[in-house]
């Protein structure tokens, strides 16, 4: 079975019209009616065939990365994505690769994501996290305000921003790699 990506269509329609190119001669070199790629450029057909994405990104000369319709403005939004859609891992592998901070999300078992980055910590980053969230939490008084299923997706986002903040403390990143892809 084929895998499907949702993708940001006018990052496609921006791209093929910097680099000065019909829809007709993309459609043409990728080996799809006119009329299909169109309606990929215009977000009438929102998912596209990776392999076929794989082939507009090789005309393009560009990665597949781009196309994303999840936007990356942080650590802590990989965090989350790799936390939240399971298959961010599968699809934002280059992301993490590109970023050299693959180490920090091996997991065994993604329907358990959170608990697999939670014990990655060492003893002392999970007694700070535990206190990080305790300080939030009696801040916020969110246990007040948020039922337990909305705390869950709270608990989430803190952990994400914490987790970023591990990753940002060992390693010197700079998110404006990505915008050359």
């Amino acid at each position: 079975m084929e895998d499907y990506i949702e993708i940001n269509y006018k990052k496609l329609r921006k791209i093929r019209k910097e680099k000065g190119l019909s829809i007709t001669k993309v459609a043409k070199e990728i080996n799809i009616p006119a009329a299909t790629f169109q309606k990929y450029e215009t977000g009438l057909i929102k998912k596209i065939p990776l392999n076929l994405l794989k082939k507009i990104c090789a005309f393009y000369e560009t990665k597949y990365i781009l196309f994303f319709t999840k936007e990356i403005n942080s650590i802590s939004d990989i965090v989350f994505y790799f936390l939240t859609d399971s298959s961010f891992y599968r699809k934002g592998k280059e992301f993490l690769k590109i970023l050299d901070i693959e180490e920090y999300f091996k997991v065994n078992n993604f329907s358990n994501a959170l608990s697999c980055l939670y014990n990655n910590l060492t003893q002392e980053e999970k007694e700070e996290y535990l206190s990080f969230k305790l300080i939030a939490e009696t801040y916020l008084k969110s246990n007040k305000h948020f039922k337990n299923n909305e705390l869950k997706k709270e608990e989430i986002s803190l952990f994400s921003f914490f987790y970023a903040n591990k990753i940002k403390k060992e390693k010197n990143i700079n998110l404006d790699i990505l915008k050359k892809f």
